[in-house]
């Protein structure tokens, strides 16, 4: 009907065509979501019981090593229970590393440095596996470890271990329902480590040679001619990248020096790199769009530098393989809160932590993680100057909620994931003490006698989470602004220092002085 409407006189046979169009890709989408959509919901499940077997196995050899004593009173007390529980669970308390590690042995073949490298990762890849273009993401990475393990990998030879090892942790749960779907996950993750091998074998030795033969001419010629395509490309980038030339030379190197580090370092030592980059582009609001025209300009720069295709080749799937890597991390850790620094106000921040439950609020505004790396958006929001933004992530952690059951208040939140909050507050952005030592004050609504009651919360200027002399108050007098040293927040906690540790001291050490006086 909109086709009718929207197109005028349409040749004949049109609707036909368009009917059978439709009606064919409306089959397709309900055929993958009924065989393919049962299958996730299978390993997902699987998985979950699994996972949980595991924890329970780690949970009770930590209670295992407090004591023979506590240990043997639990065995008697609590084994009926632990025993029943693990027959609700359906598997045994053995995680899915050391049942696989039993099978191997059960099979007769040794558990090769491969599988113990795809053991590490596997949890990964089965999350993965509803997102093709991820799971594709995590093959290509982690086939660069892989063969550093072995030269040649059958991956056939885990797909009997994984599944004796699921019927031996899923008794009651495993029928052919859950065969399949585990063989057809084996199958997809298998195909896809297999193409990403070959391809990292294959060019490793010519990404090896390209950087060998680069001189330094080719790499001023790079440094330079890499941004002048890149802004024809995209003319909006200018915008970003308004820094000096030594600051793009540095790019343009950081770029070559991450495509050689692809093929040469360890997976995770890269990935954590590229993730704390990520997360730096998160901080500086880089739009994703701007990866591909960047990439594009990189490669073609390559190209008139080296005559040998498989050499540009090797450089387009590192190059590439990174920018995906940056692009997921820069999405994952784009979160509500960082796009409300980066817009640097206050009202945006308020929106944005609305939404949060309570017992994360504190925890929107003091990380956000991508793998292994995080970033705080306090302390972006504190060092990239959105000053407003930051006075509204501290008003908002420094105040006290309450629902029926629990009082939230971030005190503690903040001191631990930030000890150095203060020095870091004096030396970026120090029109924020005030708000600091605001919130570390709690003032009652209601008097009495003319007078109403303040509660001052300064633990952390005095003592760190280590129960160790704070460096927050010393930070304080280090800064030297007599408008936050007068606070009273600062002052409280100096006559209590002074009061009850600092004067005895001091009196003790003239003590001889006042003798020699007197006399």
């Amino acid at each position: 009907e909109l086709l009718n409407q929207n197109v005028p006189n349409l040749p004949p046979g049109t609707n036909a065509a368009w009917k059978i169009m439709l009606s064919y890709c409306g089959s397709c989408y309900r055929f993958v979501g009924d065989s393919y959509g049962e299958r996730l919901r299978i390993i997902k499940e699987d998985w979950a019981v699994v996972q949980k077997a595991s924890s329970k196995k780690e949970d009770k050899e930590e209670k295992e090593g407090d004591g023979d004593g506590e240990k043997k009173e639990k065995e008697e007390g609590e084994g009926e229970e632990e025993e029943e529980d693990n027959r609700d669970a359906g598997a045994e308390t053995f995680s899915f590393g050391r049942m696989c590690a039993f099978s191997n042995e059960v099979m007769g073949q040794k558990t090769e440095g491969w599988m113990l490298e795809l053991l590490q990762v596997f949890n990964v890849l089965v999350d993965m596996i509803s997102s093709p273009v991820h799971l594709q993401e995590e093959c290509d990475l982690l086939a660069i470890n892989l063969i550093t393990k072995s030269q040649s990998i059958d991956f056939e030879k885990f797909k009997p271990v994984m599944l004796a090892a699921l019927r031996s942790l899923l008794p009651k749960q495993w029928s052919t329902l859950h065969e399949n779907a585990w063989e057809w996950l084996w199958t997809t993750v298998a195909r896809n480590l297999n193409e990403s091998t070959m391809k990292v074998r294959a060019f490793k030795p010519f990404n090896v040679k390209l950087f060998r033969n680069l001189t330094e001419d080719h790499l001023n010629r790079f440094r330079v001619d890499i941004f002048t395509a890149f802004f024809a490309k995209s003319q909006a980038s200018q915008d970003l990248f308004k820094q000096s030339q030594s600051r793009l030379r540095y790019i343009a190197d950081r770029v070559l020096q991450s495509s050689s580090d692809m093929f040469q370092k360890n997976k995770d030592e890269t990935l954590d790199d590229l993730s704390a980059l990520g997360l730096r582009h998160v901080g500086y609001g880089i739009p994703t769009e701007l990866f591909g025209p960047f990439v594009s300009s990189a490669i073609e720069k390559i190209r008139e530098l080296t005559n040998v295709p498989e050499q540009e080749e090797a450089f387009r799937w590192s190059l590439g393989l990174i920018s995906r890597v940056l692009c997921r991390t820069i999405t994952e850790g784009s979160t509500l809160v960082m796009r409300a620094i980066n817009a640097n106000c206050a009202k945006l921040v308020r929106k944005a932590v609305s939404n949060a439950p309570r017992g994360q609020r504190a925890e929107w505004m003091l990380r956000v993680q991508v793998g292994t790396q995080s970033i705080s958006p306090l302390l972006w929001s504190i060092q990239s100057g959105s000053l407003e933004a930051g006075e509204a992530i501290l008003t908002d952690l420094l105040t006290i909620r309450a629902d029926r059951d629990h009082y939230y208040y971030a005190m503690d939140a903040l001191f631990n994931r930030h000890p150095d909050i203060v020095r870091r507050i004096c030396q970026d952005g120090p029109e924020l003490l005030p708000t600091l030592f605001d919130g570390l004050i709690w003032r009652s609504r209601q008097t009495q006698n003319g007078m109403r009651r303040v509660n001052y919360f300064i633990k952390y200027m005095i003592v760190d989470a280590k129960n160790e002399f704070s460096e927050s108050f010393r930070d304080v007098v280090v800064n030297g602004d007599p408008v936050a040293a007068c606070h009273p927040s600062v002052i409280l906690s100096a006559d209590i220092l002074w009061s009850r540790l600092a004067s005895y001291t001091f009196l003790t050490s003239k003590l001889w002085f006042l003798l020699n006086l007197l006399v």
